[in-house]
């Protein structure tokens, strides 16, 4: 037994296969950051911290002796919990083909988008900051017209390329920048074509956690997720009618490389304009 407890829940093997068949399809859908960013793992429930290969001094000693601190960064442990009802997992076991497992993937949901958050806008409290938070001094602005989403992106490149950043770049782009880009055209020409074009094909993608949009680098080694453990099911507890789970994961993010991208910010809190 592990620190899942598995082995404890009274639900039969093909049950446990169900459940986490129905998260392995669902996240997909929510995981954003993912798509644009190096993903480093999965590494192990073991692995507490990610070396950062430097040191700080701590104190001199009398005897000439240097003492130093090596430098890391602490995984974080991300859990959501959800129950499913007995009923259902006995169904599972009968065969049955529809199967309420809807409370998984909204545990699959929220914690993919808590992943997303400390991706892209870091944490007040963590010692890791988010793209954003990371790459503000790059911050551009951009219009509240949708049309002009692809200009701003032309722009973010041309700052990256004048750093010596080159390409393959992606766009990450808030809802309302995603839904409006999708929706608008410019003098019957798509929005989304146009911004293509502006990233050479490179990835668009949905991502809710943020305001507006960024622009930023796929080379490699710039951004980096480092996963633990990678999403997994664990067993909670059981009442006489329902099972409860969990779903968790650890992980950090390192933002290696802060001028690897441009934030596209509203000049205010408004949304782009679509038809």
């Amino acid at each position: 037994m592990n620190h899942l407890r598995r082995d404890m829940a009274p639900i039969s093997t093909t049950a446990w296969a169900a459940i986490d068949d129905e998260i392995r399809r669902a996240l997909p859908t929510f995981l954003s950051a993912r798509r644009l960013v190096d993903f480093s793992g999965p590494h192990g429930w073991e692995c507490s911290s990610v070396d950062l290969g430097r040191t700080e001094p701590v104190q001199q000693l009398a005897n000439g002796v240097e003492v130093a601190e090596r430098q890391s960064l602490p995984l974080y442990e991300l859990r959501r919990e959800f129950e499913i009802e007995l009923r259902e997992i006995d169904a599972i076991d009968r065969g049955a083909k529809a199967i309420d497992l809807e409370p998984a993937v909204d545990a699959a949901r929220a914690i993919a988008r808590v992943e997303d958050d400390l991706v892209f806008n870091g944490q007040s409290t963590a010692p890791a900051s988010g793209i954003t938070v990371a790459s503000s001094a790059h911050a551009l602005a951009l219009e509240l017209d949708a049309s002009q989403i692809p200009a701003a992106a032309a722009a973010a490149v041309d700052a990256l390329r004048e750093r010596g950043v080159g390409g393959p770049y992606g766009v990450a782009l808030g809802s309302d920048c995603h839904g409006a880009v999708m929706t608008r055209t410019d003098d019957g020409y798509p929005v989304l074509e146009h911004l293509r074009l502006v990233l050479d094909d490179g990835p668009i993608v949905a991502v809710p956690v943020i305001d507006g949009a960024l622009v930023l680098c796929l080379r490699g080694g710039d951004f980096e997720l480092v996963v633990g453990e990678d999403f997994s099911v664990g067993y909670r507890g059981h009442t006489d009618t329902t099972v409860r789970f969990v779903l968790e994961e650890t992980m950090v993010f390192r933002a290696n490389g802060p001028d690897a991208a441009v934030p596209l910010r509203f000049a205010d809190s408004a949304a782009p304009t679509a038809p």
